[in-house]
């Protein structure tokens, strides 16, 4: 049995969800207009990760699948060096999301790094407890910063001390920047 390549199941379009692609970003899609990507491609095996996505991915969501994806991806490759693979890829196609794992394809470069996941893994289960302790204050400061964002709201016109106390600064960028420091915040529960 052969499972289907990708591209041939992103053909076949399900009604309802014509022109899905352009709600997400361009590389959580299998593409066929790079060579090089596309040959990566259908030589990966993908499947299907319902188990955390049963259901499709809202566009915004993707941010929080970027979350994980950086943080498995650089525990397992420049953290914990875990030999035989350098973290996880993903795809998608009518909102499902697909991954696969990125092997270490050399065998000399799967045995430098078993050194010091052993030193580093050894470690991080020899000391379980206390950093799961540290871990835990870490993310309950984590919770306080979020609790502390104000997102201001924006009036129909800005307070006259914008312009004679030359402040420089619009509750519009505050907002903005809170939605960045909201994101940034979510983003650092997963380190």
């Amino acid at each position: 049995m052969k499972f289907p390549v990708p591209h041939d199941v992103k053909k076949d379009v399900i009604p309802g969800t014509e022109g899905w692609e352009r709600m997400y970003p361009y590389q959580y899609q299998f593409v066929t207009d790079d060579p090089q990507r596309n040959a990566y491609e259908k030589e990966t095996f993908w499947f299907y990760d319902g188990l955390h996505y049963p259901e499709p991915l809202y566009p915004f969501d993707t941010i929080w699948d970027e979350a994980w994806y950086l943080a498995l991806s650089q525990f397992n490759n420049r953290i914990f060096m875990v030999p035989p693979v350098r973290g996880v890829d993903h795809r998608m196609i009518n909102g499902y999301v697909y991954i696969s794992p990125v092997p270490v394809k050399d065998p000399d470069e799967i045995g430098r790094r078993v050194p010091n996941f052993m030193e580093r893994a050894g470690h991080y289960y020899k000391n379980w407890d206390a950093l799961e302790a540290k871990w835990k204050v870490k993310m309950e400061a984590t919770i306080r910063e979020l609790e502390a964002l104000q997102i201001p709201r924006l009036a129909e016109m800005e307070d006259i001390s914008v312009v004679t106390d030359a402040i420089g600064t619009s509750n519009g960028y505050h907002l903005l920047k809170n939605y960045d420091d909201l994101i940034n915040l979510g983003i650092k529960c997963w380190q």
